[in-house]
């Protein structure tokens, strides 16, 4: 808390011109300028208070800049320091709103809508009477609404101004944890010999893939496919 006197004292003191103080010491950066203005504004924020408490304790102006420029051992590391943190920062943030939030999206909406066909037929009753051919009814009908669900993962990849590559990556996200799925069921499947496909294995190894991975894989590139 500063009282009146030393508030007068501070305001009269005309303290230093901190950002430029700050700009020229940590120099040149690959930062954009909102990113260094930022830096700068905190930094010469923190040398002001320290400076003005150094007034407070009786030292001259000259003095008081001195030791608050000593608050930073090393200028140059410091400014690397920031640099290498704000492009991490970046890279996570771009990377979240490019890939994962689009990816989970897409996911989530997938299996959304394969929980809201298979519950809206559940409750009729059609799932326990109706067999292979509800079980039909129910697949093709998710196929036809997951290039929808990719369809919006896109656009969210899309906005935050994503590469074709990671766009796609995002969009086929719920094709690659099906894909996912059936090898590990294929691994324990051979390893153990437990009969979580029926024989003829071969085939219908060849079937899930193909209607769990290939099927879904292609509804979801055509949903992504206009972005």
């Amino acid at each position: 808390m500063w009282d009146e006197k030393t508030y007068e004292k501070s305001k009269d003191s005309k303290s230093p011109d901190w950002n430029s103080l700050v700009r020229e010491r940590i120099g040149a950066t690959r930062l954009t300028p909102a990113q260094e203005e930022e830096i700068v504004t905190e930094l010469s924020a923190h040398l002001e208070d320290v400076y003005l408490a150094h007034l407070e304790n009786g030292l001259c102006k000259a003095d008081a800049q001195e030791r608050s420029l000593g608050e930073v051992a090393n200028w140059p590391r410091l400014a690397r320091e920031i640099q290498r943190t704000k492009c991490k920062e970046g890279i996570v943030n771009d990377r979240t709103k490019q890939l994962w939030l689009p990816m989970m999206v897409c996911l989530g909406l997938s299996l959304g809508v394969l929980l809201f066909i298979t519950t809206t037929l559940g409750r009729q009753g059609y799932l326990v009477r109706g067999g292979l051919t509800m079980f039909l009814v129910v697949y093709v009908s998710w196929l036809v609404l997951l290039p929808a669900c990719s369809a919006a993962g896109a656009v969210l990849s899309r906005r935050a101004h994503a590469k074709p590559r990671t766009l796609l990556a995002a969009s086929l996200f719920p094709a690659a944890v099906m894909l996912c799925f059936i090898a590990c069921g294929v691994v324990i499947t051979l390893a153990t010999g437990a009969r979580i496909f029926a024989y003829p294995r071969g085939l219908n190894i060849f079937k899930a893939f193909c209607l769990g991975v290939a099927a879904p894989g292609v509804a979801l590139w055509l949903g992504a496919r206009p972005f």
